[in-house]
């Protein structure tokens, strides 16, 4: 048999994802032993018959790993802040900030210690073999530290408290040691900055802007107060500030009334207007 015609034979055996196990290998053999009863009186019956078998257990071997591995993964989701730590299967910490969805592999974390990330949480990360943190904009990859990763909308942003970060994302890296952060501006990593907090602040019930756009400020008051703000102002303005997270009221007058804002509150909408 040529092989453009092993081939389509074995593309004519594909086990479809949506049977069971049981359904997928039933549906192989019975095309196997069609072929077989076709051509049974020539010697390329028996190499065909070997490739649709060796192809068949390969097959559904693969799509019940692959079935059986995806339903040992785990999501925790946090719809408000964490004070009290999640803990990991090797003692390692996390904390997660509102809004935010944390999953891993329990199985596999003796070999590999990885966990994907959408929202924001701290980390203390207890010494070993490499910690991955994916999200959809960069990695972020560890040995033993402490450190905190926002991943939210468009922005992404990574601070170091304890031990060195390594933070990958597109076609950049950074290494952040302790009181260092990097942010994802126009797809690139920006330069390394300086943090003054040695700590993630959300832990503590205080909110920590450092020269971040106002539209990324009210995306997180979205995220705390579960609201939805429209902002009604043309130039993009920032804000510096370190402050109490109170009522959604009183987070409102200390951003608004230095930057010369107006509010108005309509049940779960924030209207901020010049």
């Amino acid at each position: 048999m040529k092989k453009e015609e092993i081939d389509k034979e074995m593309l004519d055996w594909k086990v479809p994802v949506v049977k069971t196990k049981a359904e997928a290998w039933e549906d192989l053999m019975s095309k196997i032993d069609q072929t077989d009863q076709s051509t049974k009186n020539t010697k390329v019956i028996s190499f065909r018959k070997k490739v649709a078998i060796f192809v068949a257990v390969a097959a559904v071997t693969m799509w019940g790993a692959l079935y059986f591995s995806s339903k040992n993964i785990n999501t925790f989701h946090y719809a408000t802040k964490q004070t009290k730590a999640f803990v990991l299967p090797d003692g390692s910490k996390v904390w997660a900030n509102a809004n935010t969805d944390i999953k891993l592999n329990p199985d596999t974390w003796d070999e590999q210690r990885e966990l994907t990330l959408d929202g924001e949480a701290y980390f203390e990360v207890k010494k070993g073999s490499s910690f991955i943190v994916n999200t959809t904009h960069g990695d972020v990859t560890v040995l033993g530290t402490s450190f905190n990763v926002l991943d939210r909308k468009e922005f992404f942003e990574v601070e170091c408290y304890t031990g060195k970060v390594a933070v990958k994302a597109n076609d950049t890296k950074q290494v952040l040691t302790p009181g260092k952060a990097t942010r994802l501006i126009d797809n690139q990593l920006e330069t390394i900055y300086s943090i003054q907090e040695l700590q993630a602040d959300w832990i503590s019930n205080k909110f920590r802007f450092e020269n971040q756009s106002l539209t990324r400020v009210f995306d997180e008051l979205s995220e705390t107060y579960h609201v939805t703000c429209q902002l009604n102002f043309s130039e993009e303005k920032f804000f510096t500030g370190n402050f109490d997270i109170e009522d959604l009221e009183s987070t409102l007058k200390t951003i608004c009334l230095p930057m010369e804002l107006k509010y108005s509150i309509e049940g779960n909408n924030v209207i901020i207007s010049e």
